[in-house]
């Protein structure tokens, strides 16, 4: 997925599932408010294995 998404569509468009974002955008607290999805499972341990 080439598009970035805040993180209210990450967590729409992927509910109950671990996402791996790729060029994170955070506030000045470190929190991510958007990025690009590079992966995405509702396997935890899938998603530590493709990073």
């Amino acid at each position: 997925m080439d598009k970035i998404l805040t993180i209210q569509e990450i967590e729409a468009e992927f509910k109950s599932e671990w996402v791996l974002i790729d060029e994170p955008m955070t506030n000045d607290a470190l929190k991510v408010q958007s990025g690009k999805v590079i992966h995405h499972s509702k396997d935890r341990d899938k998603v530590y294995r493709w990073a």
